[in-house]
């Protein structure tokens, strides 16, 4: 029952589509799960219905996914943070992007490469394996010594960069690029690393480190929190798991 892009509370007021750029994107580690449990491949073939009019086979509703994060890229050629990007308190708009969300968007396209495959979807395999090479680079001009950046501002300036005096380390890139396979061994093994020095406490991981108190972008709403709790370096129990899984 929630609104859909034919309805005119779907745009914020912001001007944008009040769409979390992440959202599609977690179909992939979901049909993968279940088709891995339950063997059943024919599952990419049934229908299933849009929000507003019609449907589509789950594997259209895959590609669409997909299209959908190509169609809003920005300046990197990273996808575009729009409304939020799973943290409800990092907008980083149109034209800022997320490297988390481009870590999923790749994660999407090895799996849908793989199901590509054996549809012997040729075409279709050759456009998603020039387009995760493409992004598999930019995702590397991410890397930041012993970290990923957590994205770029609509300035084009880096969010959590090693240099930031607050929020210089964030959890979620840590995780999902190697969840993704995006970072290299070395990579993995230093992300890591900082993510247990910096981040980790005795009742979890926080989500970022330093939390915001004077440096905070127009963006950053998690300033609105005082350090250490909510999206300001809170412990969330949706994202400690992604750690482990990366580990």
């Amino acid at each position: 029952h929630e609104d859909t892009p034919d309805d005119e509370s779907y745009v914020q007021e912001t001007g944008h589509p009040s769409y979390r750029a992440d959202d599609a994107l977690w179909l992939f580690p979901t049909v993968y799960k279940y088709i891995a449990e339950t063997g059943d491949i024919a599952f990419l073939d049934e229908q299933i219905l849009f929000a507003n009019k019609d449907g589509a086979s789950v594997y259209e509703h895959l590609k669409r996914a997909i299209n959908f994060s190509l169609n809003h890229l920005a300046a990197h050629d990273m996808p575009a943070g729009l409304h939020a990007d799973w943290n409800d308190c990092l907008r980083l708009g149109e034209k800022g992007e997320s490297t988390f969300v481009a870590m999923q968007l790749y994660y999407g396209m090895t799996m849908i490469k793989k199901w590509a495959t054996k549809r012997n979807d040729t075409e279709y395999c050759t456009f998603i394996s020039e387009k995760a090479d493409s992004l598999y680079r930019v995702i590397q001009a991410c890397w930041d010594d012993d970290r990923f950046i957590r994205g770029y501002r609509e300035t084009g300036e880096a969010v959590g960069a090693k240099k930031d005096i607050e929020a210089n380390m964030w959890l979620n890139p840590q995780s999902w690029a190697v969840i993704s396979g995006c970072a290299t061994k070395d990579e993995a093994e230093k992300a890591l690393e900082s993510v247990h020095r910096e981040l980790n406490t005795l009742y979890g991981l926080k989500l970022l480190s330093p939390s915001y108190k004077k440096h905070a972008f127009e963006g950053a709403l998690m300033i609105l929190f005082n350090g250490s709790t909510k999206e300001n370096g809170g412990i969330f129990c949706h994202n400690n798991p992604w750690i482990a899984c990366a580990e």
